[in-house]
């Protein structure tokens, strides 16, 4: 395996692992009271870094 081909893994393996991040903190904020501010967590990385530290993900 080349050195690229590495690279490319190892970024898309942190990209799935992001991803399940964001879909848990999604699943934790969905039966609270900041269900609201699930839509916003995309335009707002200050709420997103927020939610991630309240719900400790």
């Amino acid at each position: 395996m080349t050195f690229e081909e590495l690279l490319k893994d190892s970024e898309r393996e942190g990209e799935i692992k992001g991803q399940e991040r964001l879909l848990s903190l999604i699943n934790e904020m969905a039966g609270t009271e900041d269900v609201e501010k699930i839509s916003k967590l995309g335009q707002d990385s200050a709420l997103l870094c927020e939610m991630l530290e309240k719900y400790h993900l």
